[in-house]
């Protein structure tokens, strides 16, 4: 619309081309290379609008433009008031670096907070007590004018006190800005009671309840701050961080895990490359078993981190939980118990949503033994015996060359992880020999598979495990177990 009425070189009125020229103006104010024009086309508006004709020549003589000319299409555009057109125009001259010429339009417009921004962005605060002072012995103590001065002192309190006193607790701003000083103080219950005083005259300020929420979770009031962060959400939907302290002060509360999740995954939502977010969603997920949005999370940290999204136990969790879940429901079908297709359905699509995920993982972080074991434990569940045995074996494998688990020979905790590994890989075999040939083509005629599969090479395993922790575990169940499984397989051999 702008572009297409400043093409024309004649346009039928000029507040119509006036109105185009700010639209231009507001759209380009954040870009760098329109600065100077940005400026020259406010200075042309505030022309058009304050500079009245010397005489009664029409406009076409005089660089003003006739009152009737602007008034004729003023009902059918949205054309600001002169003094927001003005203030607007100061706002530009300040953003583009001519902050004095905007510090005389905001004087001007007897914008008295405003000017005192300027003079701090100009690092310059004498001139804007003295103009202040100076306006105070002119028309006397007013709340505006002394919170201004105190805003200038650095934050008196008195002044704060005696401004709200003097608008019989009317001025809202006074409480508003003594309430910011006191939190920079650290002052935080004393900061959420002049909140509140002030919120309670005009409660559509979400900064403020935002101030209120991040003071209560500082004092561990929680319930205050859901309170307050839930204002802010009301009035500002597309908050993010409101949403994501919403959702802590939530799950700090107790008994809200459920709305805690929701305001996490409002917020991971709107910031999606927000990690941290990702991982408040995850470790909620888990707690309440919502696995869909366990692995969402997940999927997003490996995204957004690589390697370090990767999060080996919680994958392993998730899987060992589904499989229980899905294992669950075939007993019940067994036992006729009512279980429904939809629930079967929602958990076997869960699963196999979360197998690609965990690949992806183990391509990252291949040394992880919690990795190969959810994969392992997935691909059993689904029917897959000779791949869950080959994913047994790289289990192993890692608990070898992982550096936690790597010294197993000597280590009691990385031991009984290399236990569970070996019992886990003689389960798989176990089930693996017993399946159909053709149960799984692609591994049907792989001589790598074949080795895999053979008692031989698992009993060959077991012997150098046996072998290499004789000395430090012998006494242990967990050594003691493994003998068992040995001799099993040797006799199974025969």
């Amino acid at each position: 619309f702008a572009a297409r009425v400043l093409a024309c070189r004649n346009p039928s009125n000029s507040t119509l081309r006036s109105l185009a020229l700010l639209i231009r103006t507001r759209v380009e104010t954040f870009k760098g290379k329109y600065q100077q024009r940005n400026v020259l086309q406010m200075e042309e508006l505030s022309d058009y609008f304050f500079k009245l004709p010397e005489s009664d020549s029409p406009a076409s003589d005089s660089d003003a433009t006739m009152a009737c000319e602007r008034l004729a299409l003023i009902y059918g555009v949205n054309s600001p008031a002169r003094w927001e057109l003005r203030k607007e125009q100061a706002i530009v001259n300040g953003q583009n670096g001519l902050v004095k010429t905007a510090v005389e339009i905001f004087e001007e417009l007897e914008m008295w907070d405003e000017v005192v921004d300027c003079y701090r962005v100009m690092q310059d605060l004498g001139p804007a007590i003295t103009l202040v002072t100076k306006r105070i012995e002119q028309d006397g103590q007013t709340p505006a004018l002394l919170t201004v001065l105190a805003d200038l002192a650095g934050g008196d309190e008195k002044l704060y006190e005696t401004a709200w006193q003097m608008s019989n607790c009317s001025y809202g701003k006074a409480k508003r800005s003594l309430a910011k000083v006191q939190l920079v103080k650290e002052k935080y219950k004393e900061a959420i009671e002049n909140f509140h005083m002030a919120l309670a005259l005009n409660p559509l300020y979400p900064s403020a309840w935002f101030s209120v929420g991040f003071a209560a979770i500082q004092i561990r009031d929680f319930k205050t701050a859901a309170r307050a962060f839930t204002r802010v959400v009301q009035q500002e939907p597309d908050n993010g961080e409101a949403w994501n302290n919403l959702g802590k002060s939530l799950l700090e509360s107790g008994d809200k895990d459920r709305e805690a999740l929701s305001a996490f995954l409002r917020s991971a939502a709107l910031n999606r490359g927000s990690w941290q977010t990702w991982e408040n969603c995850l470790v909620v997920a888990l707690e309440l078993h919502a696995h869909k949005e366990a692995i969402a999370a997940m999927e997003h940290l490996v995204t957004i981190r690589d390697a370090k999204g990767v999060k080996p136990n919680e994958l392993r969790k998730v899987s060992y939980e589904l499989i229980k879940e899905i294992s669950d429901g075939r007993r019940e079908n067994e036992t006729e118990v009512a279980f429904s297709s939809r629930q079967k359905n929602s958990r076997s699509i869960t699963s196999l949503r979360l197998i690609p995920l965990i690949s992806k993982c183990s391509a990252l972080v291949s040394s992880e033994p919690a990795i190969w074991d959810a994969l392992a434990m997935l691909h059993g569940c689904i029917g897959r015996p000779f791949t869950e045995l080959a994913y047994r074996w790289k289990q192993v494998r890692a608990v070898n060359g992982n550096a936690k688990t790597m010294k197993w020979e000597n280590d009691k905790a990385a031991f009984e992880v290399m236990v569970d590994a070996s019992m886990s890989l003689v389960r798989a075999g176990e089930v693996a020999r017993k399946a159909p040939s053709d149960c799984e083509a692609a591994y049907e005629n792989k001589q790598e598979n074949k080795e895999e599969l053979a008692i031989p090479t698992l009993v060959q395993h077991l012997s150098s495990i046996l072998q290499r922790s004789k000395e430090t575990f012998a006494t242990e169940e967990g050594y003691k177990q493994l003998e068992r499984e040995l001799d099993a397989l040797k006799l199974e051999a025969k």
